[in-house]
């Protein structure tokens, strides 16, 4: 189970980074602070969202659902929340997610944190 959960935050953590270092906004369509969180960014042309259904983490682009960003099955997403931090510089999202995961008997829950700052909105 331990490594079912680490697989998965690696997975979904790694692809929400990369999403929010490249993204230039994030939509007034986030919801920060709370669980379940959602997390709307812009780049260009397209808009990524990252939201929970039925207790998975789910990825969306353009308004088209992409899919699950973990395929393992037995591992849920308890909490997802996304906190906004800006100042005079650039802005940044921190991300809290909470994995349990389930194998026979034994059931593990762990948290894990992440921090990426959006390229788009440095300042010179």
């Amino acid at each position: 189970a331990t490594q079912d959960i680490h697989a998965a935050a690696g997975t979904s953590l790694e692809r929400m980074i990369r999403d929010i270092r490249a993204s230039g906004s994030i939509s007034a369509g986030s919801t920060f602070d709370i669980s379940p969180g959602g997390l709307v960014l812009i780049s260009g042309a397209t808009t990524t969202e990252f939201f929970l259904q039925n207790n998975i983490l789910m990825l969306k682009q353009n308004g088209v659902p992409v899919g699950p960003l973990s395929n393992r099955k037995n591992v849920t997403v308890e909490t997802l929340v996304f906190r906004h931090l800006s100042n005079a510089v650039s802005e940044g999202v921190r991300i809290e997610l909470t994995l349990r995961a389930k194998r026979g008997l034994f059931v593990k829950t762990e948290t894990f944190y992440a921090f990426a700052i959006l390229r788009g909105t440095y300042q010179e």
